[in-house]
């Protein structure tokens, strides 16, 4: 009797758990929960709008959690109506109230004017593309029928290009921390006059055709969203070789080519500098640095768009991919890549630095 007892508990316990696993999962309402967690990290800088959610995978991991991918694409607005309203900006002018030395003032006065002209042109008032790759994890423990409103933001990651992060990190900084950077950004600037200038001996006059908006719409024209690691033709241009899996600095090249950059003997496609971040000391980052072309930069705020983004491995070592920064907003700052595809897509956690150039063709300035 004792033996027929779990044997009638076991089937029952089977029984249960199949029917669980079979109860229906509204993986369109999952992906729709977390585009609205998504967007609700924006609403107090910006206006969302022609908001949208596609399921791209469902799979289980090996806990038995449902995972599901998903793109997320949203219009960001700023609410505010001018550079001023901009907490960055803000910290800025703070900081240039508290020089005194006539030099200081014209180069951070001139730095701000740069930033107010490119946010009054560029952002304020104009909806900004974003797309955004999610991995949303369904506990195993959860109503299959009720997943989606089970999650939260804490059960959704953005896929990032070396490793996933919490997609609450997705979130801009606060106020007072996009102050603290602006004020932070003038006192560089004083240190940099603090050194004496070499720029006649190591700027490259060359990259005063380097048209950075050019480039910027370059890479959104042949970039995608849906994070692939092959060749396909609405991110490919034909005209260039697409090297499958490893694609990320020939498509930067081609972006810096379109923007006015010349090719020269050492820069041209198919050779390392052209299509190799670097990482064995003759890649795109070396020349463009040893020809004075690009500066490095740890500040993302200096990053604007038409600068190379470049990732980091936890270590600070370069982890060997490169993407076009085609967003900043001194908030929210976007880039397009391939290998994993990437398309006006935030950076956000991940550990990366900049190339930025020299010449800011927008502006029609010196960077640095």
């Amino acid at each position: 009797m004792k033996r027929l007892l779990c044997c009638i508990m076991a089937l029952t316990m089977i029984g249960s758990a199949t029917a669980f696993a079979a109860e229906p999962v509204d993986n369109s309402a999952i992906a729709e929960k977390a585009l609205s967690e998504v967007t609700a990290l924006y609403e107090d800088l910006y206006t969302i709008t022609n908001a949208e959610a596609e399921v791209q995978n469902s799979t289980y991991d090996d806990m038995g959690n449902i995972i599901v991918d998903v793109v997320v694409s949203f219009d960001r607005t700023l609410k505010a109506t001018c550079a001023e309203d901009m907490p960055y900006i803000q910290g800025l002018e703070i900081a240039l109230t508290e020089l005194t030395d006539p030099d200081e003032i014209s180069a951070a006065s001139a730095y701000i004017d740069a930033k107010k002209a490119d946010l009054e042109d560029n952002y304020i008032g104009v909806a900004q593309d974003t797309y955004i790759e999610l991995q949303v994890t369904v506990p195993i423990a959860t109503a299959r029928s009720n997943a989606a409103q089970a999650i939260g933001i804490d059960n959704i990651e953005y896929v990032g290009m070396n490793e996933n992060v919490p997609a609450k990190e997705l979130a801009p900084d606060s106020n007072q921390a996009m102050m603290e950077s602006g004020q932070a950004a003038i006192l560089n600037i004083t240190e940099r006059m603090a050194t004496p200038s070499t720029r006649a001996s190591t700027i490259n006059s060359v990259i005063k055709n380097y048209d950075r908006v050019r480039a910027r719409d370059y890479a959104r024209d042949w970039s995608c969203t849906n994070g692939s690691l092959y060749d396909h033709a609405t991110c490919h241009n034909p005209e260039y070789t697409f090297y499958a899996s490893n694609d990320c600095t020939n498509f930067v090249s081609q972006c810096l080519v379109y923007g006015g950059l010349p090719t020269d003997s050492k820069w041209k496609p198919y050779t390392e500098p052209w299509k190799t971040t670097g990482n064995a000391g003759n890649g795109i980052r070396q020349y463009l640095t040893n020809n004075g072309l690009f500066f490095h930069s740890t500040n993302e705020k200096e990053a604007f768009a038409g600068s190379i983004i470049n990732w980091l491995n936890s270590d600070g070592t370069n982890a060997g991919h490169v993407g076009l920064v085609d967003q900043n907003d001194t908030a929210t700052m976007t880039f397009c890549a391939h290998t994993r595809c990437r398309r006006s897509c935030p950076w956000t956690g991940e550990k990366v630095d900049f190339y930025i150039p020299y010449w800011d063709s927008y502006e029609g300035d010196w960077t640095k």
